[in-house]
């Protein structure tokens, strides 16, 4: 009875942090930017796109087309509105270090864990003010919070699956 109270209490905090992950990056993506031009939604669709074939492609493809988001976000001809690059950005460099770190690349999972950082920190700059209450939850985003985070939110975008390269075989 208890074990099955303690499995049902952990379900019930692993679905709250997942919607309030989920509710943030939601709010910050849909509801929280000003306008956006043709060019810029167009630059976000190609971003969508990738992160797709990142959820169905095996880990080489899935490597690929997170390193071709990534490049796109960062490096495009389009200004992009900052609080959604540096969200997006923040997501899929942390994508990148899962997957990199599942495949024992730990210089390459190093490297993109430090880029995760630094967009994570964008995202908190693009807020306003860094207060203390901002900075403890940025320093609360750890490797292993990241990992986490990362997982839940590749399982609801795949019907609770997770991504291809990391299935299952």
């Amino acid at each position: 009875m208890r074990t099955t109270l303690r499995a049902l209490a952990s379900s019930i905090r692993a679905r709250f942090v997942l919607f309030a992950v989920s509710a943030e990056m939601l709010g910050v993506l849909l509801g929280c930017q000003p306008k956006q031009t043709a060019s810029e939604e167009a630059v976000f669709q190609q971003s969508q796109r990738l992160f797709e074939t990142y959820l169905e492609g095996d880990a080489a493809s899935a490597k690929q087309s997170l390193e071709k988001e990534i490049e796109l976000l960062e490096n495009g001809r389009v200004p992009l509105y900052m609080p959604r690059q540096a969200t997006v950005l923040f997501a899929e460099c942390s994508r990148l270090y899962a997957l990199e770190k599942r495949l024992g690349n730990d210089t390459s999972a190093e490297l993109a864990l430090i880029k995760a950082r630094y967009w994570n920190l964008r995202r908190y700059e693009a807020d306003g003010n860094l207060t203390t209450n901002k900075l403890d939850e940025l320093r609360s985003f750890t490797p292993e919070k990241i990992l986490k985070t990362i997982d839940a939110s590749d399982k609801l975008h795949t019907q609770g699956k997770g991504p291809r390269y990391n299935r299952p075989k």
